[in-house]
């Protein structure tokens, strides 16, 4: 009986294919769909953000951009030469940078923090236009890096955390890198002489700080809006919506609704009523609960989730402010037993009223709430159903 006799034959070298170590020229890695660095993203493991504790004696847990340590500008020239960006350290300013705690080979990097103590990051965004970004837009604008560039600080290359593999361009930490004295920041741009798309971005070195929930409240306070304020604006809105140079526009809002619900809960008036410097609209969200529901990283609040839940513009810590005319709202409507009102109405002279609540007959509610009366809906309900007269034109009549 003959035994199967194992092939020796390799397969032919036509039939192997071959993989380049380089990618071919012009080749973009495609956007992942659901980005998960924790597995595309190991060979930059080395790179995650510091992890950030709290000091036992301070309480403070509200981690924010605070301010820059030069001023957003652009790299006009770094496709053709190196450009620098620079700023300086005194050895006070030095003694304020978070301190690195010791931490096991391969793990993140840790450093301890409180109100004293600052982080330092790189950050780029893009902003075409000429006029410089306010405050509030930097801080609301996302990270974006200028395509094919690279930096080096103090004489340490940068590497890049990217959109491709992370789900956004992400800041670069500067912290452990700093010195006193002379900081310099290098950057090049491997683009064609007569490329300009990097002069579309914006870099900026910012510092980082944290700050206890008593010191925002103290803060949001301190720089409240009076009542009066809030009243003079709402009569220029109702004025400046009822004046109108179109004789074919007729404009009838002679009131404004303010929401008095705090938007995280929908359940309550907003105990402490807030809402941040650069928002355009006059309800509030409650403090205690923002401050509450921000995400945390370690120890402290993720440091660029901070804005308004009504309209997403910047609602940082130091930008909040209290509205005094809403406070002196739910203080009235506490007296009245009112607390459980939705929105009120203010109109053109400044006075207000408790809007009042249209339920929806077929819609759910509380067994504890009481029915409607049905007089004013079954009235209407009858009258539509009586039909009114109608005149019937006979045709054979002379």
């Amino acid at each position: 009986m003959r035994r199967p006799v194992a092939s020796s034959v390799l397969p032919s070298p036509r039939h192997q294919g071959s993989t380049a170590l380089l990618p071919r020229p012009g080749f973009v890695q495609p956007q992942q769909r659901v980005p998960d660095p924790r597995r595309f993203s190991l060979h930059q493991a080395h790179l995650r953000s510091p992890v950030l504790q709290t000091s036992s004696l301070s309480p403070a847990k509200n981690y924010f951009w605070q301010g820059f340590m030069g001023k957003p500008r652009r790299v006009l020239h770094a496709n053709i030469a190196i450009e620098e960006l620079t700023f300086h350290l005194h050895a006070k300013e030095l003694a304020a940078i978070a301190k690195a705690l010791p931490t096991p080979p391969g793990a993140a990097e840790c450093r301890t923090i409180d109100e004293e103590r600052k982080m330092i990051r790189l950050r780029c965004i893009k902003w075409p236009s000429n006029d410089g970004p306010q405050a509030h837009e930097w801080a609301i604008a996302p990270s974006s890096w200028i395509p094919h560039a690279y930096f080096t600080f103090n004489n340490a290359p940068l590497q890049l955390r990217k959109k491709v593999h992370h789900g956004k361009d992400l800041p670069v930490d500067l912290t452990g890198l700093v010195r006193e004295g002379l900081n310099v920041l290098q950057v090049s741009v491997m683009s064609n002489a007569k490329d300009t798309t990097h002069v579309d971005y914006l870099l900026a070195i910012e510092y980082l700080g944290v700050l206890s929930d008593a010191k925002i409240k103290q803060h949001c306070h301190e720089q409240a809006v009076s009542a009066d304020k809030t009243i003079s604006d709402i009569k220029r809105k109702l004025s400046s919506s009822a004046a109108s140079d179109d004789d074919d526009i007729v404009m009838v809002d002679s009131t404004l609704t303010i929401n008095l619900r705090d938007p995280f809960t929908a359940s309550k008036i907003c105990d402490t009523p807030v809402r941040g410097k650069a928002c355009l609209h006059n309800e509030c969200f409650d403090l205690d609960t923002f401050l509450e529901s921000r995400p945390m990283k370690g120890d402290v609040t993720s440091a660029d989730h901070w804005r308004c839940p009504i309209c997403k513009a910047d609602a940082r810590p130091d930008t909040l402010v209290v509205d005094e005319f809403l406070v002196g709202v739910r203080e009235e409507l506490a007296k009245r037993d009112l607390l459980e009102t939705r929105a009120i109405i203010v109109d053109k002279d400044g006075q207000w009223k408790p809007k009042p609540e249209e339920r929806d007959p077929n819609g759910v509610q509380d067994r504890d709430t009481p029915e409607p009366t049905p007089t004013a809906r079954s009235s209407t309900v009858l009258q539509a159903a009586v039909p009114s007269a109608v005149e019937v034109i006979d045709l054979d009549s002379d």
